[in-house]
């Protein structure tokens, strides 16, 4: 079962380079977002992936699509899961990413862990990746960083905007001079869920 399912992970990427050669263009991939670190990371995912595999110039596109949450952050991995599933499923509704061969879908939550002198909260990166020839969908995690739960939460209860709130959060991060970064994140995630897909044999 294995060898057939490579054996059929080969058949589908070669004949997306066969496709691609014959239309003279690269390989588009729609990401349902604006953001530029997202961008990039994807962006740098798929070249380190799919780079020797005959496929063009790696094209990614920013196809914003909404989350659905409210609030603007996701809550555990489900919600997290959620947010990004929604970003994918508004991308399809629409016609932005006509024309492209994958979509990718983003999104960062946070989740909790209880401990018996207090509650600690990590930062993780939820990334799906779906074929539009086949319709095949592929979902990973990231390795999760520190949140400053404390100072949010102190921050949403003085009525601080969440664009206030992420600004924080990305300054926070910088002090920090952790070795992962939220650019980091999404990558691995992106080569995972790649791999996932029989695209990293």
């Amino acid at each position: 079962l294995a060898q057939a399912c490579w054996l059929q992970a080969q058949a589908q990427t070669a004949a997306l380079a066969v496709t691609m050669a014959q239309a003279d263009v690269g390989l588009k991939i729609a990401v349902t977002s604006e953001n530029k670190v997202k961008l990039d990371a994807v962006q740098t995912s798929f070249e380190d992936v799919l780079s020797h595999q005959g496929l063009g110039c790696i094209k990614v596109v920013a196809c914003p699509a909404d989350s659905g949450i409210p609030h603007g952050q996701p809550w555990g991995m489900q919600h997290t899961y959620e947010g990004a599933l929604a970003r994918l499923h508004n991308l399809k509704a629409g016609a932005a990413a006509d024309g492209c061969a994958y979509l990718v879908s983003v999104e960062n939550g946070v989740f909790t862990l209880l401990r018996h002198d207090r509650t600690e909260a990590f930062d993780i990166a939820c990334v799906i990746i779906q074929d539009t020839a086949t319709g095949q969908q592929s979902v990973n995690f990231s390795q999760s960083r520190p949140y400053p739960l404390d100072t949010v939460q102190e921050m949403k209860r003085d009525g601080v905007s969440n664009s206030q709130i992420g600004a924080y959060c990305a300054e926070w991060y910088d002090k920090q001079n952790l070795p992962l970064s939220r650019a980091e994140q999404i990558r691995t995630a992106t080569c995972a869920a790649l791999f996932q897909l029989g695209l990293g044999s």
